[in-house]
């Protein structure tokens, strides 16, 4: 479970961060950002990819993803 809090940590925050100085005057352009960081996370947790992020940059091996069934 550390592994998809580090990689949803990895994906949201430098955005917004990035996102807050650059928009900081532009309130309703910068929710606009935060949602589509938060729809796009969300998309790579459903799939699994913020796991695996996650599990790289703790150091471990992340793990194949498997074949689709026939």
């Amino acid at each position: 479970m550390i592994e998809l809090y580090t990689g949803v940590a990895a994906l949201m925050v430098p955005p917004i961060v990035v996102g807050a100085m650059l928009l900081r005057r532009q309130l309703k352009v910068f929710g606009f950002l935060v949602a589509l960081v938060a729809v796009g996370t969300g998309y790579l947790v459903t799939t699994g990819a913020a796991q695996d992020i996650g599990r790289t940059i703790l150091g471990g091996a992340a793990v194949p993803a498997k074949a689709p069934a026939r």
